[in-house]
C-alpha cells in the first residue's frame, strides 16, 4: 500500500528479486490504473503489476502480508482493518514508530 513513493518502490525492488515473495497488489491513487514499468522504468521485464486505487477488502482478499508506505497519519487508520482480518503488517511509514501519542505528536 502507497507503492509510488521511494519507499514503496525501493520495497518492491527488494520483493520482486526475493525468491519466496509475490507481490499480488500495488497500489497509488496518484497512478492508478497506469503499469508500474511505465511510472519506474527500473522494474521493465520484471513485472507487469498495475498500480490500484486503495481497496481494502481486494488488499485483505489478496495477502498474507500488507506492507504500508504512506503518508503520515494513514497508516492509523488502516492497519486496524488489517490486523481484524488476521493479516501480518509491516508498517513503514511513521505512525507507529512512537507509542506515545504526544511524544509523536511533537
Amino acid at each position: 500500500m502507497g507503492g509510488s513513493g521511494y519507499t514503496g518502490i525501493e520495497l518492491l525492488r527488494i520483493l520482486l528479486n526475493h525468491p519466496s515473495a509475490v507481490v499480488t497488489v500495488i497500489t497509488s491513487r496518484k497512478y492508478a490504473g497506469q503499469e508500474v514499468s511505465r511510472v519506474f522504468p527500473s522494474v521493465t521485464g520484471v513485472t507487469d503489476l498495475v498500480f490500484s486505487e486503495p481497496d481494502l477488502e481486494q488488499m485483505a482478499e489478496a495477502a498474507s502480508v500488507i506492507f504500508t508506505c504512506v503518508p503520515h497519519q494513514t497508516a492509523m487508520n488502516v492497519v486496524p482493518f488489517f490486523l481484524e482480518k488476521g493479516l501480518k503488517v509491516i508498517d513503514l511509514s511513521a505512525d507507529f514508530r512512537i507509542r506515545d501519542k504526544e511524544v509523536y505528536e511533537e
